[in-house]
């Protein structure tokens, strides 16, 4: 059982061709969103989140589109 206000860290797949500064920032503003670091070497775009209110679908929207 999560505590309220507990973060998780979600991992996704960013694409070669994405602008990591550019996507961080877009990543930083969802709602849920308490941290977000794009590591374009090893392809992956690290969230710090909060589950509870964290819109994944959103997050994965904005990767996609980076691509």
């Amino acid at each position: 059982m999560r505590i309220p206000g507990e973060s998780a860290e979600r991992v996704f797949p960013v694409g070669a061709g994405a602008d990591p500064v550019a996507l961080r920032e877009k990543l930083v503003r969802l709602r849920g969103v308490r941290e977000a670091v794009v590591v374009p070497e090893e392809g992956i775009a690290r969230l710090t989140v909060y589950p509870e209110s964290f819109d994944e679908r959103a997050a994965t929207e904005i990767i996609g589109g980076e691509d």
